[in-house]
């Protein structure tokens, strides 16, 4: 692997790309990350703002100068039961198929990891659909553990 770096806007058609294949991945599983965590449309400007947003940080994974993955990363607030210490979130980690299993998604989460310290924030969210077993056990194996099963339900009006 090449490495990772912070975006530009130049990486965004890449990202854009990635994003729609993490979409079409998260379609195969359960859970409303469509309707509760997708990227507000139109995608493209959502992102771009990420890239822009100093509260945000989003780097590149490249293999031979290639982007073949990404990750978003936010400051939050304070963790409820403290209201001092803070959280970050990673909302996006995505590798693409072909590039898996090579260290790119642990360099990611490691740079985010990293990204996060360096604002002050030394705790994370991440979220994983229901039935993504391969995302838990990575995430699991990177040092998350779950701390808590939020469940949903959608009613008629």
């Amino acid at each position: 692997m090449e490495g990772i770096r912070t975006a530009t806007a130049d990486d965004l058609p890449r990202i854009l790309a990635l994003y729609e294949e993490l979409k079409l991945e998260f379609s195969e599983y359960r859970g409303r990350w469509f309707e509760l965590d997708a990227w507000p449309e139109p995608a493209e400007t959502a992102l771009a703002g990420a890239v822009a947003d100093s509260g945000m940080c989003v780097m590149v994974g490249t293999i031979d100068g290639y982007v073949v993955g990404y990750v978003v990363v936010e400051t939050r607030a304070a963790l409820p039961q403290s209201r001092s210490r803070r959280v970050g979130r990673v909302r996006d980690l995505y590798v693409e198929v072909d590039a898996r299993e090579v260290g790119v998604g642990e360099a990611l989460l490691s740079a985010a990891v990293g990204w996060l310290s360096e604002q002050g924030i030394h705790a994370a969210d991440i979220s994983v659909l229901p039935g993504h077993r391969a995302a838990k056990n990575f995430l699991e194996q990177n040092g998350f553990v779950a701390r808590r099963i939020t469940m949903f339900a959608h009613w008629p009006a």
